[in-house]
């Protein structure tokens, strides 16, 4: 095998070393031009390197694709807006009117662009929103925070009546349903229905979520009985890791819940149960809705409802509000 010189091996560096640098030149080159057109044409960085890579017959054929995906896209958004059924075969129905009719070959340029960048921006939007279960879980509650006593006020001002129920948009949602309704409409939809709006709720949830057999899981579940006891379970071992983890509460010193003394138990131990479903909190054993059991039994096992050490400012505030109420 044929040895280099040192001159030899000196020379290939040195030609390396230019080639490297005239490639990290023109690479910069290349990158601000992509950047430049990008924000020009108001395009993802990404979709623009795309379009400068490919060229020629490539490029074209890869922008027709594009054309008319983005034109089924908006034909789906359309069929959506308008109400008309969305399963399965939708998709490949709408597609296939589409291929047919030929409808998208007639746009102009402009047309084009405004359907691609349409395309593009629904893309980024759902790349850039992750919701984790427990922040969804989070939103609805402080939203529903805020407009419930809204609802509320103007059910007294005006003597309307009221009612709302939120459900899951799939089954893998992690936060519960929930529903209000106004005293006539309870009373009412008892006597019409047969039904409670928290039953409805939670049979169209569960439709929803997962068909038919879903609402023959809900309606055929776990006793009252079985719940009640699996909610105190959950309930009370996760007092127990916050009193001993979080406060240094001793293993012998850990006390029970006390449902019927709740505010005075926040008040001695500086816990709290957050996210509960079911009004002011209480001994389940007191809940007699099968539904309303359900509910907060999947709020504990989403981490929806869980036990929440309070700060000093919290705990504070709270001690003072007790001592308001004892005075009062």
């Amino acid at each position: 095998k044929a040895v280099r010189t040192h001159e030899q091996r000196k020379l290939s560096k040195a030609n390396s070393d230019a080639m490297w640098t005239d490639i990290e030149s023109g690479r910069m080159k290349y990158l601000k031009i992509i950047e430049s057109l990008s924000e020009k044409h108001n395009m993802s960085v990404d979709w623009m390197s795309g379009q400068m890579y490919l060229g020629g017959k490539l490029l074209k054929r890869n922008r027709t694709a594009g054309v008319f995906n983005a034109f089924v896209r908006r034909k789906m958004r359309e069929c959506k807006e308008n109400g008309l059924p969305m399963g399965h075969d939708a998709l490949a129905l709408v597609t296939k009117q589409v291929s047919e009719s030929g409808e998208w070959k007639n746009l102009d340029s402009e047309d084009e662009d405004d359907l691609l960048k349409d395309m593009q921006d629904e893309k980024e939007m759902k790349a850039n929103i992750k919701v984790t279960g427990r922040e969804a879980g989070i939103d609805i509650e402080n939203t529903l925070a805020r407009v419930q006593p809204e609802l509320l006020g103007l059910e007294k001002r005006t003597g309307c009546n009221i009612m709302w129920i939120l459900t899951r948009g799939k089954i893998s949602n992690s936060f519960v349903p929930r529903s209000y309704a106004s005293e006539p409409l309870q009373t009412a939809f008892l006597h019409l229905y047969k039904s409670t709006i928290e039953s409805v709720g939670m049979q169209t949830d569960a439709y929803i979520a997962s068909g038919a057999a879903g609402v023959v899981k809900i309606t055929t579940g776990r006793s009252a009985t079985k719940l009640r006891a699996q909610i105190r379970e959950v309930i009370r071992v996760g007092m127990h890791e916050i009193l001993t983890k979080k406060r240094g509460v001793s293993e012998d010193s850990v006390p029970s819940v006390a449902y019927n003394s709740y505010d005075a138990f926040i008040v001695k131990w500086g816990v709290e149960l957050s996210g509960w479903t079911e009004g002011e909190v209480r001994n389940p054993g007191t809940i007699t809705s099968s539904i309303g059991l359900a509910r907060l039994h999947a709020a504990l096992k989403n981490n929806e409802c869980y036990w929440h050490e309070l700060t000093p400012d919290e705990w504070e505030e709270k001690k003072e509000l007790f001592e308001q109420q004892v005075l009062n």
